[in-house]
């Protein structure tokens, strides 16, 4: 795959190792007196979850385990807002204010730990849902809204002024337990403590991301099928993840994991890595790709078509630690790729 450079950012070309494959769906077919709703099988990885669990309360702590997530933060963040006011993800009736860029767009959060990227995006403006399939990093995330929360109350109480930045933050950020699948079924996992019950069928959103993700389940085309479902049409779903290749065997695991120590031992492994070519392949491929999932009729349930937009690496600044968008995909890499408009 060839890749042209724009600004930090790279635009994709057409793809010659690994060309799109072309397919004719079966016809669907509807039996009397059985749902039409495909079953979305759950892609969580139990013991994956269970790793994740053991250390969510350190989400937030410095040197922690989602430390070096939290130091790949801003860059993420960056490409999420350059990327939704490239392609024309906000609604056209709404106003730009500069404090909140990102006012009246729907991001569903896929995967948001202790809210890593929820926040910032809340505070730009948009109207945030993390999702997670841990209760534990859920409950952290939300014990942060609470904290942030009685601060206002109490700097109220107290007459101090509160930041703007610091109000958005509540006010269009929710969290939810759950998973991708269970969240299309409009069955959130969700605990007592949920604020606001999940709708039933989901609305879609403008914004789906799924950061450092897709190479911790066990489906990862499935995942994109559904992550594509949960799309309006012209939506965006911004994924991150890593290559499969020598560099990031050597920088992803055995130095990170094994020599640094800013990841946690076995949080990953080589072979679930997806390698960009093959990445791209499966996401405009998802229309026509079988999956172990079917529907009442016996059919698998098609998914909607995708466009890849661009990519980027995301590489390390080994003296202060900081990441930056890079042509440079070998290792960490984050995409952009658009839900087809039904009528195109």
């Amino acid at each position: 795959m060839r890749v042209h450079r724009v600004g930090s950012l790279t635009r994709l070309a057409p793809m010659r190792r690994a060309p799109v494959r072309t397919c004719n769906p079966r016809p669907r077919q509807r039996r009397r007196g059985t749902s039409t709703s495909p079953p979305f099988h759950s892609s969580v990885d139990a013991e994956q979850l269970r790793r994740f669990d053991a250390y969510s309360g350190s989400w937030w702590s410095a040197g922690g385990p989602a430390s070096l997530l939290a130091r790949m933060n801003p860059c993420r963040v960056s490409f999420i807002r350059r990327c939704i006011e490239r392609y024309g993800i906000r609604p056209s009736s709404a106003t730009t204010p500069l404090d909140t860029p990102l006012a009246g767009v729907r991001v569903l959060d896929v995967g948001c730990g202790g809210g890593l990227v929820s926040e910032p995006l809340a505070r730009l403006g948009a109207q945030v849902t993390g999702l997670d399939a841990s209760a534990e990093a859920i409950a952290v995330a939300r014990a942060r809204q609470e904290q942030l929360r009685q601060l206002v109350a109490n700097a109220e109480g107290a007459e101090v002024s509160v930041s703007a930045t610091v109000r958005r933050q509540l006010q269009p950020l929710q969290y939810r337990v759950g998973t991708l699948e269970s969240y299309l079924e409009g069955d959130s996992m969700a605990s007592s403590a949920d604020r606001a019950p999940a709708p039933t069928p989901p609305a879609p959103v403008d914004v789906l991301t799924a950061l450092e993700i897709v190479e911790h389940v066990t489906a990862p085309r499935a995942f994109l099928q559904n992550a594509a479902r949960a799309l309006r049409p012209g939506g965006l779903l911004i994924l991150s993840t890593i290559d499969r290749s020598a560099a990031a065997y050597v920088g992803g695991i055995l130095v990170a994991e094994y020599v640094l120590g800013v990841v946690p031992r076995g949080t990953h492994d080589w072979r679930r890595f997806i390698q960009p070519e093959e990445m791209c392949e499966a996401l405009l491929s998802l229309h026509c790709a079988e999956t172990d999932a079917e529907d009442a009729s016996g059919t698998a349930p098609s998914a909607p078509r995708m466009e890849v937009l661009e990519m980027a690496g995301l590489v390390p600044d080994w003296r202060t630690g900081a990441f930056r968008l890079s042509a440079n995909t070998s290792v960490n890499y984050i995409l952009a790729a658009r839900r087809v408009n039904d009528f195109d």
